[in-house]
C-alpha cells in the first residue's frame, strides 16, 4: 500500500433529511475541496449525521461516494441516537479502511469504552475520534497526534486537535471548517490546513448583503419600550418590537409620539408582541378537553394597541394547549381567534406565528406537552389562522427556541426550521440559550458574535444568501438589559468587517 502523506479529517455535520439543503452543500463543498487541495484519503470523526437514522446516513454516504478518494469513518454519539436504526446506519457510512498511519478510535459511547482502551500508540501514528480523549490521558495523547470532533470549536493542544466542524447550525468561532492533516518528512503528522465554507464570515458578504442585514437587524425592548426606543434612535436600529402592556396606560401617548419620531429618523418595521391565547379544561362529551378560551379580552386590547401605535406586523405564539387537544379543539380556537384578533382583520397588519420549546414541564408529563414544537404543528396554526378572514399571516421563527426543543431539536435543527418554514417567514427573534450546571437551558441570553456557541448565526447568513429565509426583521430577544449590547456587537461586528474590504 502507497503511503498515505495528506488526508482531510471531516466532523459533526449532524445532517438530517428535514436540514439536508444546508449541510448537503456544506459537505458536497468538503468533499471537492478536499480533493482540490491535493488530499489523498477523507476520514469521518463522527457526528456526520444527526439522530442516528438510516435515511440520513444514506444521504451523507452518497454525497461522500461522489468524491474519488476514499473515505474512512469513526462515530459519534449522534449515529447513536436511533437504537432501531443506528446498526444499519453504522454500516451504511462504514466506508474504507483507515488510511496508511491512521487509527481509528471508536468514542461514540465515552472515550474509555473506545477501541484502543488504555493501549500505547506508536509513534507516528494519526488517531481519529470524535470524543476528545480526557485531560492526562497521557499514555494516549504522546507521542501520536489524537484528532478529535464533539466541541464544535477549532483548538490545538500538545497532541491534540480538535476539528470545527461542518454544521452551519452549531461551528464555533467561525464558518463552517475541515482540516488537512499533513506528514512531515520525520513522519509525523500535523495539521496543515483549516479548511472554511466561503461567503459565510461577514468579512466576505457583498455589499448589498451586508446592507440588507444590518437593515433588518432588530431590536426587543422587552420591559423598555422607551429606553429601547432612544437606543434605536440614536443608533440607527430600523426595526423594533414591543412588548404588549410593557408600558403604563397613561404613557401610551407619549409612546405614540416617541415612535412618530423613531419613524422619522428612519424606523422601518414597528412590531408588537402581543400575549397569547390559553385554553382550560372542562368536561366535554365525556372528556377532559380545552371548553374555554383565556386571554381573549387581553389579547383584543393588544391589537387594538398595535393597530394605534402603527404596527407593521405582530408576534404571537403558538396557543398554550396541550398537543393532544388541539383536533379536538380547533373550532374552539378558531372563534377564540376570529374575536380576540378582529382589530386587525383588513388592515394589514402581518401576524408572526412564533414557535415555542419543550420545557420541564413538558418531561414531567409528556402526555399533555404543549402545542407548537415541531415545523408540522406551526404549519397547522398558521393554517388556523389564515381560514379567518381579513387577516395576513406568516411564520415567526425564535432561533433560540428551536435550539432549546429537545428531543425535537435532534430531528429538526435550526436549519430544519429555515428549509421546512422559511417561505413563511416574516420575522425573527434572535437570541443565545446557555446551558446550566443541571444540562438545562437559558433562553433570551446575549448574542455577541456571529459563530458562538451554543447557536451559530452561519445557517442563518447561509438561508439568507439563498433565498431559503426571505428578508424579514431579525430582533433581538435578550433579557437582563443586555440585547442593546448585543445588538452593537453584531452590528459593529459586520461594520468592521466592511471597512476592511
Amino acid at each position: 500500500m502507497d503511503k498515505t502523506n495528506r488526508i482531510a479529517v471531516f466532523a459533526d455535520l449532524h445532517y438530517t433529511v428535514e436540514s439536508g439543503r444546508l449541510k448537503g452543500e456544506v459537505l458536497r463543498w468538503a468533499v471537492r475541496e478536499a480533493s482540490r487541495r491535493g488530499c489523498e484519503a477523507i476520514v469521518c470523526a463522527g457526528d456526520m449525521i444527526g439522530s442516528g437514522r438510516k435515511a440520513e446516513a444514506d444521504a451523507v454516504a452518497a454525497i461522500l461516494a461522489e468524491s474519488a478518494l476514499p473515505v474512512s469513518f469513526t462515530p459519534g454519539n449522534a449515529e447513536l441516537r436511533c437504537p432501531a436504526e443506528s446498526a444499519e446506519a453504522l454500516a451504511i457510512l462504514a466506508g474504507a479502511p483507515p488510511p496508511d498511519g491512521v487509527i481509528l478510535a471508536d468514542s461514540s459511547r465515552g472515550w474509555w469504552d473506545g477501541a484502543l482502551g488504555d493501549c500505547a500508540i506508536p509513534a507516528g501514528m494519526l488517531v481519529v475520534t470524535h470524543v476528545p480523549p480526557p485531560c492526562g490521558s497521557h499514555g494516549v495523547l504522546a507521542p501520536p497526534l489524537v484528532v478529535a470532533g464533539h466541541t464544535h470549536r477549532d483548538s490545538e493542544a500538545p497532541g491534540l486537535s480538535i476539528v470545527r466542524g461542518l454544521d452551519p447550525d452549531k461551528a464555533l468561532g467561525g464558518p463552517p471548517a475541515f482540516a488537512i492533516y499533513g506528514r512531515d518528512a520525520d513522519g509525523a503528522w500535523r495539521r496543515e490546513e483549516y479548511v472554511a465554507f466561503p461567503g459565510v464570515s461577514p468579512s466576505e458578504w457583498d455589499a448589498s448583503f451586508r446592507r440588507d442585514f444590518l437593515d433588518d437587524l432588530g431590536l426587543a425592548t422587552m420591559d423598555e419600550p422607551f429606553g429601547g426606543l432612544g437606543f434605536a434612535i440614536e443608533n440607527g436600529v430600523r426595526c423594533i418590537e414591543f412588548r404588549a402592556r410593557s408600558w403604563k396606560p397613561e404613557d401610551f401617548d407619549v409612546l405614540r409620539a416617541k415612535v412618530r419620531e423613531w419613524r422619522a429618523s428612519g424606523g422601518r418595521i414597528l412590531s408588537l408582541h402581543l400575549n397569547e391565547l390559553s385554553f382550560a379544561c372542562g368536561a366535554l362529551e365525556g372528556r377532559t378537553l380545552p371548553s374555554t378560551a383565556q386571554g381573549v379580552d387581553g389579547l383584543r386590547g393588544d391589537c387594538r394597541d398595535a393597530v394605534a401605535l402603527g404596527c407593521d406586523r405582530v408576534t404571537l405564539h403558538v396557543p398554550k394547549i396541550p398537543a393532544a387537544d388541539y383536533d379536538a379543539s380547533i373550532d374552539l380556537m378558531c372563534r377564540a381567534y376570529a374575536e380576540a384578533l378582529a382589530p386587525l382583520a383588513g388592515t394589514g397588519i402581518a401576524i408572526g406565528v412564533e414557535n415555542m420549546h419543550v420545557t420541564a414541564a413538558d418531561r414531567a408529563d409528556w402526555n399533555n406537552r404543549r402545542f407548537g414544537y415541531t415545523p408540522e404543528e406551526c404549519k397547522r396554526q398558521i393554517a388556523l389562522l389564515r381560514d379567518i378572514p381579513g387577516l395576513r399571516v406568516g411564520f415567526h421563527i425564535d432561533i433560540g427556541h428551536a435550539r432549546n426543543n429537545a428531543p425535537f431539536s435532534t430531528q429538526f435543527p435550526v436549519g430544519a426550521w429555515y428549509e421546512q418554514l422559511g417561505a413563511e417567514v416574516n420575522g425573527m427573534h434572535i437570541h443565545q440559550v446557555e446551558r446550566n450546571s443541571d444540562g438545562s437551558f437559558r433562553n433570551h441570553r446575549p448574542l455577541r458574535g456571529f459563530f458562538e456557541p451554543l447557536i451559530s448565526l452561519a445557517s442563518l447568513v447561509m438561508a439568507r444568501q439563498r433565498g431559503i429565509l426571505p428578508r424579514a426583521p431579525m430582533f433581538l430577544e435578550i433579557r437582563d438589559g443586555l440585547g442593546q449590547e448585543s445588538w452593537l456587537a453584531l452590528a459593529n461586528a459586520a461594520s468592521r468587517a466592511s471597512s476592511l474590504l
